[in-house]
Order: C-alpha cells, then structure tokens, then sequence
C-alpha cells in the first residue's frame, strides 16, 4: 500500500521548525520522498490541509497489564511503548503487533520485574550473585529487550546482574539499589532511572547521575497519583476518562490504593511535591536524558489519555517548551532504545509511524489531544476508526478483556 499525505504542516522533530504546506510519499511502510507537489501514482489520498503531522508519541513506561491498554495507547498516538514489567503474553503481542496480526503500538519490553524482597506480589526474587546471573541470563534468552530492577537486590547480586548484562550488551533500568553508592550505580553502567522520586535527595548527586549519561523518566503522572490518591485520599472514580478503565482494573486500582496506604513502606511517599519536583528539574538542568512515560496502569493513570497529562506536567512542572516536551516522546524515546535511525523524527527513509493533528502542538501542548488520524504498520486510521476503537473499549464485555497481571 502507498499513501500520498497532501499540503501537511510538518513538525520534523529534527530540529524546532513547521514545514509548511509539504507532502509526504509513504512506501511500504516507510517515508519515501518529502516535497512540495508530489505526484504519484496508485495511492491512497490523505488530505491534511490546514493540519499538522507529526512523529507518533512513546510511553516510556507502561505496564500491559490487559488487552484495553493495547487499545487505548494507540487510539490517544502512541505508537510505540517500553513495556516494564515482562511476561509471556507481553511477548505474544509484542510479535503479533510486529507482524501485522494485532492493532497497537510497537513493544520494547523489560523482563519480569527483579527485586531482593517480594514488595510487589510475583516478582522475581534474586538474593545472590548466582541467582542474578541467571535472572539476567533467563531473560536475555526469552528475548525481553531490558532488564527490570527493583532497589532491594542485594549488592553482591546486583552488581553481578550488571556485570552480566553488561557482557551481554543488555541495559538495565528502574528503581536504582538501595545498597549502592551513587558513584557506585553510575559505575555499574544503570542506563535508566524511572520516576522522579526514584533520584537521590542530594543535588550534587542528581547532577553527578544526570552528567554520567544515565537517562530518566520522570513518570509524573503517576508521581501525582501517588500523592494524591495514597497522601491526600482523592477519590479513584473522579479522574477524567474514568470510564475506559474496566471492572477488573477499578477493582485492581482500588485493591492496590488501600495495600499502598496500609504498607509501613509507604510512609516514606509523604513526600513534598514541591521537593520531588525540584529533583527532576535538577536533572534536567544537566541532561537532556529524558524521557515521556506515565506508569499506566497505576491507580488513577488511564492508558493513552495519560500522555497528554505527562507531556503537560513536563511544561508545568519542569518548564519545558512544548518542543523540549514532545522531544521526550519522540527523539529521546528514540535515541533512548537505539531505534533513532528508524524511528522518532518525520524524515525520508524512516518508518512512518504518524500522528495528525487538528492544531499545532508547538503552540499548546494540549493540542496533541487533536487527533484525527494515525499512520502506522503502512496502514492509516482516520478519526472514524480511531473513535470505533475507543467504542470497543467502552462496550467490550469484561470477559473477553484478557488480564496479564493482578497484583
């Protein structure tokens, strides 16, 4: 199949910049030619007058937990995600979506998430060298993407996941180690840092982990449910788009709640927003590592929508432009999984993976909510069909929604 997208406003993402007016040929699959006037034979018209095209959105950090959040992530332009918490259905879609078979943005994954104790029910448990060589071991041989770790390994086991994963040209990513040193866990090679709350309290740490090269996702989104459906007792059913969540997943959401408020543990997440917030600014004062991510499906982070929300809480929060934040989600994402050559920026020879826009995100954020079509796996959604999705979602008897995980 070819398309010929026709008089496009293009924001490339290779540099800050609208190109007016501009067409784009799509091949297989992929941009062909970039121009004003093209003229090509046995496409299909996409008109985009007086609309904007742009690279389709990364989550950086999402948890596939069901079948819905397949859905809602593409149906709000996510195109592509890096899925934290690996299973077996994980890599099912994962081929599926690939190959053409399934509907849904294209899935980085890590492996199972790894930790010392058992604060989160099913994880994969490592207390020694021996057993962290063969958890890395295990999931490099499962074809997970990324290693996941939670901050109570042991030193001993953790540094050995990392020397072993270090060998085997794997990265790992998450919560940091309780055990180690700053100095120690750049040393180690950790590539990224999920969640603001994640990096150290000191500001000459934050500033020594952000100029090391380690990369972080701030997740704010989920960082802002945290505090205010655990600390300050908001009601779960008052979020906007309460309505995409289904049964299993309230009942998951509101089970979750209540162990996070009882667990001794998490009194140390009555944090001041404004201090964790500062962190993150630290970070990037000093780095441009970082990434767009929102935590679905964590209580009160509804899949898809909540990346709009993440993409203004980088403005809010950090100060960034409107540029600086869609770059997080696109370019960094990118560069982030060592994809930039294929994917991220709108130029010839990259895959088209694209969002239309009614309005121009370059002049409010909010705007990349005003989608009106989707160009991916060389096939294109129109309003229409992204609208039928988010239907199906809505109407989908609870019984045909298929559950990765409950906690």
């Amino acid at each position: 199949m070819k398309y010929l997208i026709k008089n496009a406003n293009i924001i490339p993402m290779n540099e800050e910049t609208v190109l007016s007016n501009m067409d784009v040929l799509i091949v297989d699959g992929k941009i062909a030619e970039i121009a004003e006037n093209i003229s090509a034979e046995d496409v299909k018209i996409i008109n985009c007058d007086d609309k904007y095209l742009m690279p389709g959105l990364f989550d950086m950090h999402v948890h596939l937990n069901n079948s819905d959040i397949v859905d809602l992530l593409f149906a709000n332009g996510v195109t592509s995600i890096k899925n934290m918490w690996g299973f077996p259905k994980t890599l099912e879609w994962q081929k599926a979506i690939n190959e053409g078979r399934k509907i849904g943005p294209t899935v980085y994954s890590t492996g199972p998430l790894t930790d010392g104790v058992d604060y989160w029910k099913g994880s994969n448990i490592v207390k020694t060298p021996e057993e962290g060589e063969a958890s890395v071991l295990k999931d490099i041989k499962d074809g997970y993407d990324f290693i996941k770790t939670y901050p109570s390994i042991p030193k001993e086991a953790f540094l050995k996941m990392m020397a072993v994963a270090n060998e085997n040209n794997i990265k790992v990513v998450g919560h940091g180690n309780e055990f180690l040193t700053t100095k120690e866990l750049i040393d180690s090679k950790y590539y990224c840092i999920e969640h603001t709350n994640c990096l150290p309290k000191e500001r000459e740490e934050i500033i020594d982990i952000a100029k090391s090269g380690m990369w972080l996702c701030p997740t704010q989104a989920v960082v802002w449910t945290i505090y205010d459906f655990v600390i300050n007792d908001k009601e779960l059913a008052a979020i906007p788009y309460y309505e995409y969540v289904n049964a299993k997943e309230k009942e998951m959401w509101e089970e979750i709640t209540k162990w996070r408020k009882e667990k001794p543990k998490d009194e140390k997440r009555r944090f001041s927003m404004e201090e964790v917030i500062q962190r993150g600014k630290t970070f990037i004062e000093h780095s441009d590592n970082i990434l767009l991510g929102t935590d679905t499906d964590n209580p009160g982070v509804v899949a898809g929508f909540s990346i709009h929300d993440e993409l203004s809480f980088m403005i809010n929060d950090f100060g960034m432009t409107p540029y600086q934040a869609i770059k997080t989600g696109t370019v960094n994402a990118a560069r982030h999984l060592g994809v930039l050559e294929k994917v991220g920026t709108i130029e010839v020879g990259k895959v088209a993976d694209l969002l239309i826009l009614d309005k121009n995100p370059l002049e409010d954020i909010r705007n990349t909510k005003t989608i009106n079509g989707i160009v991916k796996n060389n096939f294109y959604y129109n309003r229409e069909a992204i609208d039928e999705m988010l239907i199906r979602v809505l109407d989908r008897p609870i019984e045909e929604v298929e559950v990765v995980y409950k906690a």
